[in-house]
């Protein structure tokens, strides 16, 4: 069986959150923009962060192991949920889309994770709340917004 693409990864991460009805935008990896749109928001970007393999499946000799070689991905979910303004009303819009990203990640129980075939595993490694800025044109813009951190174990 071939390895699983990364890009087929982030794709079917982006999907499944696509699907959820109160977000607007989501951007795969290779579909980031250089600035955001306020008619974009809530704004998702899904891409991959780092790639650690495992040492114990790198030969053919593993006892059960066949010569299975496991990867593990770190895949970043950027929310940007509103421009920075006024803070309780930017806190507000940003639980209510954490609660929709709970709601898809808690949906991912079963194989294939994200609709991926080779994805055995997700760990959610963390959820924070960040202030992002984010260039546009010359002068920054900040959002209100968190960081997914998915680690999906991959073979």
């Amino acid at each position: 069986m071939a390895s699983v693409l990364v890009s087929t990864i982030c794709d079917g991460i982006a999907a499944a959150f696509a699907a959820d009805v109160d977000i607007v935008t989501v951007q795969s990896y290779n579909q980031l923009t250089e600035s955001i749109n306020r008619g974009d928001l809530p704004l998702i970007q899904v891409y991959w962060e780092a790639i650690q393999w495992d040492t114990t499946g790198n030969t053919d000799r593993a006892t059960f192991g066949g010569g299975v070689r496991s990867k593990n991905l770190t895949i970043h979910v950027d929310l940007y949920a509103a421009p920075r303004s006024h803070l309780n009303e930017n806190m507000g819009d940003l639980v209510f889309q954490i609660d929709s990203i709970i709601a898809v990640l808690e949906a991912e129980n079963t194989q294939p994770f994200f609709g991926v075939a080779g994805i055995k595993s997700i760990d959610i490694a963390s959820i924070d709340r960040v202030v992002f800025e984010y260039t546009s044109g010359a002068s920054p813009v900040w959002y209100m917004g968190a960081r997914i951190v998915l680690s999906l174990w991959v073979y």
